[in-house]
């Protein structure tokens, strides 16, 4: 047989079962099953189909192909189920060109797109020529990547994809994300057990989830930065594979030839699982890697005496919390800086460093077992709270130092203002009620502590000889125990006012913040029967009523 001949049945063979069918819009304009909107019939799941023009593309039954190419510069929206690949032809799923635009799905369409090329090829795949490729998946639309090398691999610069839908990714799929452009999520992202990075964030790669992200046990990290940033505005929830390494983490940052950065917004939650593996981490912050929490981090896992691992530079912002279970920090070398809150269950010091390490706290700790922020052979500064010793002496005075890091202080939600560049809280005109010892509280959930012997300025109480007293009214006046009470401060004209409920000795049993100018409905007391005196603070003057409690 001719050889030439020979060659061109199988090219001709090849294209037959691979035909490309090109989009022209001829019949209805809308319709994938119109055949007469194809130039060669309505694609099959052998077929590519490639769609080069502004179009709404629909479809009442489920439609196949094996390639799906957006092409031409134009906008596309695919509105429709919709299965891509047959796990064998080397294509690439769905491939999006040069200034071109897909949105998969409309807002309460409820659409399923499947994804499932042959294993070396990708799910979503904008080249590095395709700049400002955009790709959206629609609100209420499915997005399942059942195989694929990278499920989504976003190479051309200025592309960006934005999820306000579902993202699902099974362990057929090798990267679920590799990113070296723009990604953000609104929507959910469910990773399982991939064999490579859930998600990888390289070179030029930005990536913000404003949604949520659950992975499951990926082969390697569930975050990986390196060369790019991730913001995390919502919620992240990773465990590591059971048989993890020191190299598999939820989060690992740069590199130490790389530089990567890693942001846990105010918003921010973070839940890593370091696994069952002795070695395994739940973070790693490396030689180049920047790593900042405003939000909240919760630990568990893995290696505890280096469940956060830093070689970089890791800051808990304010009112950042990281919560590290039964685990500790190992500063290896970088620095660790917590201006926030962090927490520890562990006996000993939250905190371990490296002889080239620098650890800084500006706030807060709160150990089970030691006041002691840091050990190891690196520099230590400590101008924090431990709230493990649960109060603060002023010594008399009317101001003392909390911490470094300014704070807002609050007494029974009332603001005491804050402290100062050198860490100190005035609280000469706190109006505290108990003339020894208050709780205050601060704006990061949790942090509570007391403070005691200050200044007699600070203590309301002190001051009710000097007032002018006046009949309160109160009713009930004689009530079960434990029942509503009402205040009437109709005839007030300050917003608010103190309240004190004591005993006959003088004890206090209740303090509240009242409403001036209405009457204002005190919640039962569960107070024993007896009989009580009831104070409100306002305008210069001292309220007062007696109340019997039966």
């Amino acid at each position: 047989m001719n050889k030439f001949y020979f060659f061109s049945l199988i090219f001709l063979f090849s294209l037959g079962a691979n035909a490309q069918i090109s989009w022209t819009g001829a019949g209805d304009g809308t319709s994938w099953n119109d055949a007469a909107n194809w130039d060669a019939g309505v694609p099959t799941a052998a077929d590519i189909a490639d769609i080069g023009t502004n179009v709404t593309v629909t479809s009442d039954t489920p439609v196949a192909a094996v390639q799906v190419k957006i092409t031409g510069q134009s906008t596309v929206v695919l509105d429709l189920d919709l299965t891509v690949g047959d796990g064998v032809t080397v294509e690439h799923a769905v491939t999006v060109g040069l200034n071109s635009t897909v949105t998969f799905g409309t807002p309460g369409g409820n659409r399923t797109v499947t994804f499932q090329p042959e294993a070396t090829r990708q799910g979503i795949a904008v080249f590095g020529g395709s700049e400002n490729a955009v790709i959206n998946v629609a609100e209420s639309t499915t997005l399942d990547f059942n195989v694929a090398n990278n499920g989504v691999n976003l190479a051309g610069p200025g592309s960006m994809l934005t999820n306000d839908g579902t993202m699902n990714f099974t362990s057929g799929v090798n990267n679920a994300f590799k990113i070296l452009s723009s990604v953000v999520n609104n929507g959910d992202i469910n990773i399982g057990n991939v064999t490579g990075d859930a998600v990888g964030v390289g070179e030029g790669g930005d990536f913000v989830n404003n949604g949520t992200i659950t992975v499951d046990k990926p082969n390697n990290d569930a975050v990986e930065v390196e060369g790019g940033s991730f913001t995390n505005n919502g919620t992240i929830t990773a465990t590591v594979k059971d048989d993890a390494g020191s190299g598999n983490n939820v989060i690992a940052v740069g590199t130490n030839e790389i530089a990567g950065t890693f942001i846990n917004g105010a918003d921010g939650t973070i839940n890593g699982d370091a696994g069952a593996a002795d070695n395994a981490r739940a973070i790693s912050v490396n030689e180049l890697g920047n790593f900042i929490n405003g939000g909240t981090i919760t630990l568990s896992g893995g290696n505890d005496g280096s469940r956060f691992f830093n070689r970089g530079t890791t800051v808990n912002d304010v009112n950042g919390i990281i919560d590290l279970g039964d685990g500790r920090v190992n500063v290896n070398m970088g620095d660790f800086t917590n201006n926030g809150l962090l927490q520890t269950t562990r006996d000993g010091a939250g905190v371990t460093t490296g002889e080239t390490a620098t650890a800084t706290n500006n706030a807060f700790i709160d150990y089970a077992s030691t006041n002691n922020f840091a050990i190891g052979q690196g520099t230590t500064t400590d101008n924090g709270f431990s709230l493990n010793s649960g109060s603060k002496n002023f010594n008399n005075n009317c101001f003392d130092t909390l911490t470094l890091q300014s704070y807002e202080y609050f007494y029974e939600g009332n603001s005491l203002g804050m402290t100062n560049a050198a860490g100190e809280l005035d609280v000469t005109d706190a109006n505290f009620i108990d003339p020894d010892s208050v709780q205050i509280t601060t704006t990061i959930p949790g942090v509570a502590f007391f403070i005691r012997n200050y200044c007699d300025e600070a203590i309301l109480i002190d001051a009710v000889n000097n007032l002018e007293t006046a009949a309160l009214r109160v009713y009930p006046t004689v009530a079960a125990a434990g029942a509503p009470l009402s205040v009437d401060l109709t005839e007030i004209t300050t917003a608010a006012a103190d309240m004190v409920l004591t005993d006959f000795t003088g004890k206090v049993i209740r303090t509240q913040t009242l409403r001036g100018g209405e009457i204002n409905r005190i919640s039962g007391t569960q107070t024993p029967a007896g009989i009580y005196f009831l104070q409100v603070f306002a305008e210069g003057k001292v309220l007062t009523a007696k109340v019997v409690f039966r």
